[in-house]
């Protein structure tokens, strides 16, 4: 469209709608405005792209490339398709499961068709407007047998028959001439099968026209043109379908139109009268009346279409071939519901038929001689699928696979009611039904035309006679195609010829502009309630011409009674085209709602008189107010249930009210306070205009209302009547207030290990607050922190009522392994007499339950062994850690275990013991001196209890501790002399004790008597040769005078357990002589020093030093053995050795012939 107006010379970006100041560009703009604005206010959803409001199918879609129809719900309703791939009649690919096209297009403004042509229809609470509803589709009456004599198998069966005829090989040859066929002299009057059988040939096809015996606009007779049914019948389908190589059937008449003014026959006179006029004026009223005729044939058609929703052939064949044959019933696969059986048509599938199966799976199924579909087509432009059998399950219309149905309902025919509607107003505006000549033609080229498979065999023509005989021919077209059934077809033909008459009317009206006519009329309200009595209504007529205003109109109405309600109070001329007539509203309750309004004595200012004006239904008087017919609530009482559930009120009223008011409901009652209950306005609505439905939502205030008063508000009737019995008082009560547990009693509070064989069942009682509902009994249950604890069953069949206020329950233990739990009780279902449920169903710590035994987690004690220094009552202890709080109550037996008897030793002290906390006991113990010696003693814990008094598991402790109190001794005493002086003044002595000692703890050596401040002794060395021998070295330092004879003490020496030494005393083990009893020592002697020494110490030489020769120093063991000679290095006045390196014991040091002894430690 851009490119021609570029190529034209027009601009496209002109979008100025001021045609007044502009030019026709403008003026075109404008009126494209006006039609958007229009098409967006006319009803037909446009604004959301046509998009449904409210219809819905009730069946899910058939796919067609399964089998059968299974799925399927109503075989009288509409039923959408899932195809592989669907392109619609534009060529575009779109969803392969399209939705119903336009079933609330009743609703949409049209051009001629008048208020009273209408109905408002419902179904399933949805309001639809229907245009010329006299008629209903052919029902299936699914709960009754039925065979040939059901309209509705009747008519679904005989498009599969007629299928059949789409096949050239069949040898049927017909005249298709308007020497054969058209000029049909009548049509079915009703839904009468007689009538429907005689006007439509079941086997052979085709309808009763005989044809013309002479073209009556020439006068000479058709020519004949005999063709293959087959090609005739193909060629129609697809001539007339909807499709993307064809026109929609609208567009189909205005081609036909193009082509009979093309025809050089064709005059341009309106009605085939008056003067030759211009091609644009012809055109235009032509194209006016047409399309706005075709716009109210689809308004009609799709008005019936949406609101009766019925089915279409590819479905109700499918559905009644899978439930079988309905004929007989003692024939296989016989179903009340099935297809009637047809000799050669319609039949069922024995062993022996090729479309058996290969296991025999189809024998007893229903087979179809019809066209065989798109299965056997591969090519479209060389192959023909032509017609045999097929399963009934697989019948496919004679439409292209990816547009095999149209997405709407079958009832009316859309193609029958455009059809008639537009050759009427073809016969109209042309004055003659013929077309010029008496024959118009369409040509269908040979191998060329068809689309769906191959296909006229031989070149034909399309011919009729007449626009009614093209309109039947496409009728036809549509049951040969597989789209409808006869009785879509009919009511589609009725409908359309009125429609066409209406249109023209319509449109002749506009364009008759030099006669006097009303041109519109506008009255001030059309709607008169009771609001508004004593009102003046103004009707105001407009006229296309100047009018004599020296005459002064009449005016009155219809009914009668409308006289005595309106009184007309003045007429007035307001100008030559402007009448105004004035009358006031009388208070009479009256409910007029058909009126007429009869203006007549106008005339012309040129004298013409004008017809009387008929205003129909022009105005309504209502001042009849609605009442509240009933009022059903569904629970009159309202309980914690209800709250949940919510509940719903029904109001029935008299007469059709606005629903587009939404009513408000108020309530109240003595002691109704909290505003308990509100509708709730999104789910509240109309289910029709005499019945709103309000849902109400109610809250829990734990409450309890007698009785409620309601009030609903802001109803109205259709034409704003209030209502006059808006209160209903005592409507509802409130009982929300919950039933608690009042008081819990048990026979058991402490559940333990031993309970489930001891006490395996016990009893309860439960105490309510209010009287209960006894007619059930409740769950019982017990919680440990919310969750159900398991062993504690209720046992059915031993609870129950004792009263209304008390329940008795029996519980079952069940062995469990639980530690200590605090158990709840919560009881489930239980309802008072209103049935609310008990609040805080959960009764906090009824009981404990304990069926695990302790466990002794762990064991210590202070020390790790029993020595001397715990002996006494208190100094030893045990503490045992269990692993849950126990019973203080009962103190264990805890004592210690080994080969060796230990009861006098370790003595358990019970009544100085005690429990520390729930979970540590500390066992004291006497521990007496048995001077024993006991390793590897276990400990042994027992008789411990909890506090649901479960026995402790036995506890052992292995080698827990040990006992030690056993004093060391000293076994062995040796000493290196008995004899010291000043000359041989070192004494050693090694001591063997009869255990192991602790070394960190040197015994003590002491003299007896003490030694006195002349004789010095000095300890020189204290060493452990090993764990249980030590050597000791003293070196006398100084001596008294005199001898001394000296006892030695041994003491606080310790074994590893800490336990002292046995006191030894060596009686006399000691001289030291005195100084006056030693030879003088010459000091020019050689001296050596140390002669006691420890490893790694050197020995000094002195007196050496007028020697000017040091001979080898050799140290030699105690049996002569050399060991080595010594390096000496002199420093000073002394000689000092290399450090010595050599076993403990006794050694030699020669040294110039002298010998010096040397004990090294």
């Amino acid at each position: 469209m851009y490119n021609y107006m570029t190529d034209h010379g027009y601009s496209v970006n002109n979008s100025n709608i001021d045609y007044a100041n502009g030019g026709a560009a403008e003026l075109g703009n404008y009126i494209a405005w006006q039609m958007l604005n229009f098409g967006n206010s006319d009803g037909s959803n446009e604004f959301l792209d046509f998009e449904n409001t409210f219809y819905t199918s009730i069946n899910p879609p058939l796919i067609m490339s399964e089998d059968g129809n299974p799925d399927i719900i109503d075989p009288n309703r509409w039923q959408t398709l899932t195809l592989d791939s669907t392109i619609d009649q534009s060529g575009n690919l779109v969803d392969n499961t399209l939705p119903f096209l336009s079933p609330e297009w009743g609703n949409v403004k049209p051009f001629a068709l008048e208020p009273s042509m209408a109905t408002e229809n419902y179904r399933d609470g949805d309001a639809y407007k229907v245009y010329f509803d006299t008629v209903q589709p052919a029902y299936l009456d699914t709960n009754s047998a039925s065979d040939w004599d059901s309209f509705y198998k009747w008519n679904h069966s005989l498009v599969s028959v007629w299928q059949s005829h789409l096949d050239t090989a069949d040898g049927v040859m017909w005249d298709i001439s308007p020497a054969s066929m058209g000029n049909n002299l009548w049509y079915p009057t009703n839904n009468s099968l007689n009538e429907y059988s005689a006007f439509y040939n079941l086997e052979e096809g085709g309808d009763p026209s005989s044809g013309y015996n002479i073209n009556p606009i020439t006068g000479l007779p058709y020519q004949t043109q005999m063709v293959a049914r087959g090609d005739y019948t193909r060629v129609l389908a697809e001539f007339w379908a909807d499709g993307i190589d064809s026109e929609t059937p609208p567009g189909h008449w205005f081609e036909i139109y193009h082509y009979v003014t093309d025809q050089a026959l064709f005059e341009r006179k309106w009605q085939g009268e008056g003067p030759l006029l211009s091609a644009l004026e012809y055109d235009l009223k032509a194209h006016l009346t047409l399309g706005g005729t075709m716009h109210d044939a689809a308004i009609a058609a799709w008005s019936l279409k949406g609101y009766y929703d019925y089915i279409r052939p590819v479905s109700s064949i499918r559905y009644m071939a899978g439930n079988g044959q309905s004929s007989d019933i003692l024939l296989p696969n016989y179903h009340p519901n099935g297809i009637p059986l047809l000799e050669n048509f319609i039949e069922l599938v024995d062993s022996t038929d090729v479309l058996a199966g290969s296991n025999y799976e189809h024998v007893g199924k229903i087979k179809l001689y019809t066209w065989k579909g798109h299965d056997y087509i591969d090519d479209t432009e060389i192959d023909v699928a032509g017609a045999g059998w097929i399963l009934g399950e697989n019948w496919w219309p004679y439409q292209r696979p990816t547009f095999v149905t149209p997405p709407f309902a079958g009832f009316v025919s859309g193609h029958s009611t455009f059809s008639r509607a537009a050759a009427g107003i073809l016969e109209y505006i042309t004055g003659s039904p013929y077309f010029p000549g008496g024959l118009g033609e369409f040509v269908a080229e040979q191998n060329a035309f068809l689309q769906f498979e191959n296909g006229p065999s031989s070149t034909i023509t399309l011919q009729w006679a007449t626009y009614q005989d093209a309109a039947d021919q496409c009728s036809l077209s549509r049951i040969w195609g597989g789209i409808h059934p006869p009785v879509d077809d009919i009511p589609g033909r009725y409908i359309g010829s009125t429609i066409g008459e209406t249109g023209f009317e319509k449109a002749d009206s506009i364009f008759a502009i030099d006669r006097p006519a009303l041109i519109s009329a506008i009255i001030s309200d059309t709607i008169i309630n009771s609001y508004e009595f004593g009102d003046t209504i103004e009707l105001e007529c407009n006229f296309n011409v100047a009018m004599d205003t020296t005459m002064s109109p009449f005016m009155n109405f219809s009914p009668n009674n409308l006289n005595q309600f309106f009184i007309i109070s003045s007429v007035t001329w307001e100008n030559a085209l402007q009448l105004k007539i004035k009358f006031v509203a009388q208070e009479l309750v009256m409910e007029q709602l058909n009126s007429f309004i009869r203006v007549f004595g106008v005339s012309s200012e040129n004298g013409l008189a004008l017809n009387d004006i008929v205003l129909e239904d022009f105005i309504i008087v209502d001042t009849k107010r609605p009442k509240i017919l009933t009022v059903e609530i569904d629970h009159e009482l309202i309980n914690d249930e209800i709250t949940s559930s919510g509940l719903a009120a029904t109001f029935v009223f008299t007469e059709d009210c606005d629903m587009s008011n939404q009513p408000t409901i108020s309530f109240s009652g003595i002691g109704y306070n909290n505003e308990s209950i509100a509708m709730d306005n999104s789910s509240s609505g109309w289910f029709s205009p005499v019945s709103f439905n309000a849902i109400l939502n109610a809250n829990d205030f734990n409450e309890e209302v007698e009785s409620i008063d309601l009030n609903i508000d802001l109803i109205k009737d259709i034409h704003g009547n209030p209502l006059t019995n808006p209160f209903h008082p005592d409507k509802l009560s409130i009982d929300t207030k919950n039933p608690f547990i009042d008081d819990f009693s048990s026979s058991e509070t402490m559940i333990n290990l031993d309970s489930p064989n001891d006490s395996p069942q016990f009893s309860t009682l439960i105490d309510f607050n209010e009287s209960m509902d006894v007619s059930f009994i409740p769950e019982i249950d017990f919680l440990n922190n919310n969750n159900i604890y398991s062993s504690l069953l209720m046992n059915v069949f031993e609870t129950f009522w004792v009263d209304s206020n008390s329940l008795s329950a029996e519980i079952w233990v069940l062995p469990n392994n639980n530690d200590l739990l605090n158990l709840d009780l919560v009881c489930v279902n239980a309802k008072d007499n209103n049935g609310n449920l008990v609040r805080d169903s959960i009764y906090l710590s009824v009981m404990s339950s304990d069926m695990n035994g302790p466990e002794v987690l762990s064991s210590s004690s202070p020390s790790t062994i029993i020595s001397d220094s715990l002996i006494g009552n208190g100094n030893y202890y045990v503490d045992v850690v269990f692993n849950e709080p126990m019973n203080t109550e009962m103190k264990p037996l805890v004592f210690h275990e080994n080969d060796i008897a230990l009861n006098n030793s370790i003595q358990y002290n019970v009544n100085e013991s005690f429990f520390l906390d729930s979970f540590i006991y500390r066992a004291n113990f006497q521990i007496n001196d048995e001077n024993v010696e006991v390793e590897d003693i276990n400990l042994e814990v027992l008789y411990a209890e909890d506090f649901a008094h479960n026995s402790q598991e036995p506890y052992t402790a292995p080698s827990f501790i040990s006992l030690d109190t056993k004093n060391p001794s000293i076994i062995d005493f040796e000493s290196n002399t008995s004899v010291l002086n000043l000359n041989d003044n070192l004494l050693l002595f090694q001591v063997l004790f009869d255990e192991e000692m602790n070394q960190n703890e040197a015994p003590q050596f002491n003299f007896f008597p003490a030694l006195s401040s002349s004789v010095i002794m000095q300890q020189t060395n204290l060493a452990w040769l090993d764990n249980d021998s030590l050597s000791v070295a003293y070196e006398l330092l100084s001596a008294g005078d005199e001898p001394n004879l000296y006892d030695l003490n041994i003491t606080d020496a310790t074994d590893l357990a800490g336990n002292l030494l046995n006191v030894l005393t060596l009686n006399d083990l000691l001289t030291i002589q005195g100084a006056l009893d030693l030879e003088i020592i010459n000091t020019d002697e050689i001296q050596l020093s140390p002669n006691l020494l420890a490893q790694g110490t050197k020995i000094h030489l002195k007196n050496i030093a007028e020697h000017s020769l040091l001979k080898n120093c050799d140290l030699v063991s105690a049996e002569g053995k050399f060991i080595k000679t010594l390096n000496m290095e002199k420093m000073g006045q002394l000689w000092s050795s290399e450090p010595i390196n050599v076993p403990s014991g006794i050694y030699f040091v020669h040294l110039n012939q002298k010998s010096f002894r040397l004990v090294v430690l």
